[in-house]
This record gives structure tokens, C-alpha cells and sequence, in this order.
């Protein structure tokens, strides 16, 4: 369930969060691929491959989560779906995968796991339809996190492009009622704020 603040102090039952599951799956791929110095030494090798032109706008190192950090978790996803093409290699590499045999079981299954999540393409369509709900929300936080902010005429703009995209845009990988709900909560914290 999801309590959000409003004038009506609204609860919005949502049953389980298929966002929250994509971002815990990428955090553990995150966590496994930096945790261990040679994969991670693998990974970045395989990425120096990748033509200067080819590379992601922001680099291509992954990035972690923090539950400090407002949309940490939006700029992973995003990063992971930059950078996705580089993982898929990792998981076939030789060198990745002699050394993955040469581990513990433990070790072994973690990177079994990973491999699933990198290889699941549910994952991607919810990592994509994720990016589609919140990139807007991390474009307007942007907006106005520098030294001289936003001023608000340009913020209110934005908000309303915002209410207009989750109201009447399509977002793919969701049905109506989801969308309807995203909404609902995004018009709740607007009316709080009003």
C-alpha cells in the first residue's frame, strides 16, 4: 500500500510494485559485476571496446543505488540500459566465465542469477516502461537542482507536461488502470502541494 499525503490524506493499494523488483534486480547485478575486482576490471576492459561514438552520454561505469540520493535508482536503470549491450558480452566472455567456474558454489549461483537477470528480456520491457514513468520526474529534478534553481513559471510548465504525459500519453508496458493509478498518486502529491 501506498500512503501518500494529500488533501484527503488518500492511501492508493497497489499491490506488488513490478518497479520495485526491476530496480532490486539491477542493484544485484550492479553489486555482483562492482563487488568483484576482476569482473568489474573485465567489465571495464570489454567496455574500452565500445567506439567513443557508440558510448552512452554519461559514461559507461555502472551505477549504484542509494536510498539517500533522490532518483538514484532511475539514473542505475538508466545507466543499465545504456551499458546492457557490454553486460550481455560479460556473461559470455571467457575470461569472465573461467573465472566464475573457478569460484565457489555460492559465488557461482550469484553469477548464474546475474546472468539470468542480464538475459531476461521481461526485465528490459520493465526497465523501459520504468525509464518512461520517471525519466520526466528525474528531467524536472534536474530542472532544478543547479546553484540558481528554476524559476517557477518554468516548473509549473513542466509539472503540467508531466500531468498531460501520465494522463493522456501512452506509456508502454502499461495498461490503462496502472497508468490511471501513477496518475492518481502524481495529482495527490499536486494537490497536497497546492
Amino acid at each position: 500500500m501506498i500512503r501518500v499525503k494529500g488533501i484527503a490524506d488518500r492511501e492508493f493499494v497497489w499491490g506488488e510494485s513490478f518497479l520495485a523488483h526491476a530496480i532490486d534486480q539491477v542493484h544485484a547485478v550492479v553489486f555482483f559485476v562492482t563487488l568483484h575486482q576482476k569482473v568489474l576490471a573485465r567489465y571495464r576492459e570489454l567496455c574500452s571496446n565500445v567506439p567513443l561514438d557508440d558510448r552512452p552520454e554519461g559514461g559507461m561505469e555502472l551505477l549504484k543505488s542509494c536510498e539517500t540520493r533522490i532518483a538514484s535508482s532511475i539514473l542505475m536503470l538508466m545507466r543499465y540500459q545504456n551499458v546492457h549491450s557490454v553486460l550481455e558480452l560479460l556473461v559470455i566472455d571467457p575470461v569472465y566465465t573461467a573465472w566464475i567456474e573457478s569460484q565457489p558454489r555460492e559465488k557461482r549461483e550469484k553469477a548464474a542469477e546475474c546472468k539470468r537477470t542480464i538475459r531476461s528480456e521481461d526485465l528490459d520491457e520493465t526497465i523501459k516502461t520504468a525509464i518512461a514513468i520517471m525519466e520526466p520526474v528525474y528531467r524536472l529534478l534536474r530542472l532544478t537542482d543547479g546553484k540558481l534553481g528554476a524559476n517557477l513559471g518554468k516548473v509549473y510548465a513542466y509539472l503540467l507536461q508531466i500531468d498531460m504525459h501520465l494522463r493522456e500519453g501512452h506509456i508502454p508496458g502499461l495498461d490503462a488502470a496502472t497508468q490511471h493509478k501513477i496518475h492518481e498518486i502524481f495529482m495527490a502529491r499536486w494537490e497536497y502541494l497546492h
